[in-house]
C-alpha cells in the first residue's frame, strides 16, 4: 500500500507543477519536411498525412497521431486541463500509413506553440486519448486509506519490513513518469495534434530512439536500440539524388544552390509519384522549360518551373504570383503533364506534344514532335544520373 500512496503522490505533484512560462505569441510559422522519412527502414511519405512531420528551426517535429504510435511503437494520453502530454512505449503494429493518398499540400502553415509538458511512463502502456481526462488525485488518496490505513503512532523505523519498503518505494520511483526537459524545443499542436521534436524522444534513453538526417534522402529513425538509425541510408539512393542535384545546379547555371535545388527535386518525387508520373520524365521537362529557375517568366506568358500559362493557370484559379511558387506550380504542372499522357494512351510522343503545344493540335494529328525529342534527349541524359 505504502508504494500505491508513493506512486499516487508523485503523479499528483507532477501533474500540479506545470511551471513553464506561457509565451506571447503562440501561432508560429512551421514548414513542412520536405524530404523522405523512413522508419525502421520502411519509406513513409510525408504527405500522406494531414498531419505531417514538420521543421521548426533546427528541430523536426514528430506528429503524437495514434496512427504514428502504431507505426513508431507508442501511446500517448493528452490532458488540455493540466496541459501535459505522457508519453508511454508501446508495441508497433504498423509499418506505414493506411490510407496513402495525398492529404497535405502545403508547404508552409501555422501551428500552435504550447506551454505543455511532456512525461514519459516507463512502466506502463497508457491508453491513446486526446480528451479533457484527468488524474482524480481525491478519489485516489481516499481509495488508498481505505484499503490500508496507516498507523499514526508507528514510523518506517519501526517497522520490520521498513528496509523492503524503501527499496520498493526506489522501484515504483524509477516507473514513475518522468518529466522530460524540453529545452528549447516546446511542444508544438497542428490540428490538435501535440508534437515533440525527434531530438526530444532520441533523448528518453528507455525509449531506445535514434534518429539520423541526410538532406539528399530524408529523416531515419529507429525504434530498435540495437539498431542505428544511420545504417538504414541507401547509399545508392543518397549518391542517384547527389548526381540530380548536381545536375539541376548545372542546367540552371544561374547560382540554384544545393538546398534549393534538394527542395525543387524532393517537391518533384511528391507530385511524381501522386500524379503517377516518371520523376526523371518531369526533371527532363522542367530542365527544358525552365532550367529549374523557380521565377521564370516568358514574353508569350508561361510562368515558374513547368511554364505554365497565366492564362491556363487562371483556369484552375492561380494567379501569377501562384505560378512562381515551386509547390503549386509543381502541384498544377505535373498534374497536366499526367493528365496529358492519360489522355493519349500513355504513349510519351503525343502527351508531350499535347502538354507543349496542346491537346487538340495533336488529336488533329497537327503537330511537331521537336519538343518531344528536345525533352528525351534531356531524359535520355539524366537517366545515367541513377546509380543502380
Amino acid at each position: 500500500m505504502l508504494k500505491k500512496l508513493t506512486t499516487i503522490g508523485l503523479i499528483i505533484t507532477m501533474l500540479a507543477s506545470t511551471s513553464i512560462p506561457i509565451f506571447a505569441d503562440p501561432s508560429t510559422t512551421v514548414n513542412y519536411f520536405n524530404r523522405d522519412i523512413y522508419v525502421n527502414g520502411e519509406k513513409i511519405a510525408n504527405y500522406q498525412s494531414a498531419t505531417p512531420y514538420f521543421s521548426c528551426g533546427n528541430n523536426v517535429y514528430v506528429p503524437l497521431t495514434a496512427e504514428n504510435g502504431k507505426i513508431l511503437g507508442f501511446t500517448t494520453k493528452v490532458d488540455t486541463e493540466a496541459k501535459t502530454v505522457e508519453l508511454a512505449k508501446a508495441e508497433s503494429t504498423q509499418k506505414n500509413y493506411a490510407n496513402q493518398s495525398a492529404k497535405h499540400r502545403a508547404q508552409r502553415f501555422t501551428a500552435q506553440q504550447t506551454d505543455y509538458k511532456l512525461f514519459y511512463n516507463p512502466g506502463v502502456t497508457i491508453e491513446q486519448t486526446t480528451t479533457d481526462e484527468t488524474l482524480d488525485a481525491e478519489a485516489l488518496t481516499q481509495e488508498g486509506i481505505e484499503e490500508a490505513p496507516v498507523d499514526a503512532d508507528s514510523t518506517l523505523s519501526e517497522q520490520p519490513d521498513a528496509a523492503i519498503a524503501d527499496g520498493n518505494i526506489e522501484e515504483e520511483n524509477s516507473r514513475a513518469p518522468k518529466d522530460i526537459n524540453l529545452g528549447e524545443a516546446p511542444i508544438f499542436t497542428y490540428n490538435n495534434v501535440p508534437y515533440v521534436a525527434i531530438g526530444i524522444l532520441n533523448g528518453i534513453e528507455s525509449l531506445g530512439w535514434s534518429s539520423h538526417f541526410d538532406s539528399y534522402t530524408g529523416l531515419y529513425i529507429s525504434t530498435n536500440p540495437d539498431i542505428a538509425a544511420k545504417s538504414y541510408v541507401n547509399a545508392k539512393t543518397m549518391a542517384t539524388n547527389k548526381n540530380l542535384v548536381d545536375y539541376m545546379i548545372k542546367i540552371n547555371g544561374a547560382g540554384l544552390t544545393v538546398a534549393a535545388a534538394q527542395d525543387i527535386l524532393f517537391l518533384i518525387k511528391q507530385k511524381s509519384q501522386i500524379y503517377k508520373v516518371d520523376e526523371l520524365l518531369v526533371i527532363s521537362v522542367i530542365a527544358k522549360e525552365s532550367r529549374f529557375n523557380v521565377k521564370a517568366q516568358s514574353k508569350s506568358g508561361a510562368n515558374g518551373l513547368m511554364q505554365v500559362m497565366t492564362a491556363t493557370g487562371a483556369k484552375a484559379g492561380l494567379s501569377k504570383a501562384d505560378l512562381i511558387d515551386a509547390e503549386k506550380n509543381l502541384e498544377f504542372g505535373v498534374s497536366y503533364l499526367s493528365g496529358a499522357i492519360k489522355s493519349f494512351d500513355s504513349e510519351w510522343v503525343r502527351g508531350l506534344s499535347a502538354y507543349n503545344q496542346g491537346s487538340t493540335k495533336v488529336s488533329r494529328g497537327n503537330f511537331s514532335r521537336a519538343y518531344y525529342q528536345r525533352v528525351i534527349s534531356a531524359y535520355n541524359v539524366v537517366k545515367t544520373k541513377v546509380v543502380k
